[in-house]
């Protein structure tokens, strides 16, 4: 498996041979995407929070230099949040050829697992700095990976600007999104 930053040029090449076979591809039916969208946007908002929720927390035990933050009861909250995407992402029905959009949005759910891991190590091992340095690296790989699984026609931005200033509406609006209503 090759994993790319959300900004990589290959997200935009099409797959070696693909010219080919497009045309040989029967198209995904609307119906499909649709369904995929509305059962989709659930668990992208909900992996969005826990990226927030758990780099709040890092920069809270950080902050404080005390481990003791990772015996806040926030942690367990956020591994049952993690717990419930899980069964979500095992349910979603994903139509072929939106396979790669929902690979993005279980590597960015991966990675959060990852550091929930991270956090429950570091509560109880004596190198629990070097457990937190990496919950601190995978938190920004997490969010790229979000970041590339982001389609704000389905409503699965990193920011909802829904109810943003008028002139950010606009631009939202002339970029191809809708106003909300």
């Amino acid at each position: 498996v090759t994993l790319h930053r959300y900004d990589c040029e290959a997200w935009s090449q099409p797959a070696k041979g693909a010219d080919a076979a497009a045309d040989d591809r029967p198209a995904i039916p609307d119906e499909a995407i649709a369904g995929y969208a509305v059962a989709a946007r659930p668990i992208y908002d909900g992996v969005r929070r826990l990226i927030g929720h758990v780099a709040g927390l890092l920069i809270l035990v950080q902050a404080g230099g005390r481990r003791d933050v990772l015996d806040l009861p926030d942690i367990a909250a956020a591994r049952e949040r993690w717990d419930e995407i899980e069964e979500r992402l095992r349910a979603l029905q994903v139509p072929r050829g939106l396979d790669a959009h929902f690979a993005r949005l279980e590597a960015s759910h991966a990675a959060i697992g990852e550091v929930l891991d991270d956090f429950d190590a570091a509560r109880h091992r004596p190198d629990w700095q070097r457990h937190l340095d990496q919950a601190g690296a995978r938190i920004p790989f997490a969010h790229a990976c979000l970041q590339s699984a982001s389609e704000p026609r389905a409503g699965m931005t990193p920011v909802d600007f829904n109810h943003a200033c008028c002139s950010c509406a606009q631009r939202r609006r002339q970029e191809g999104g809708n106003d909300g209503s």
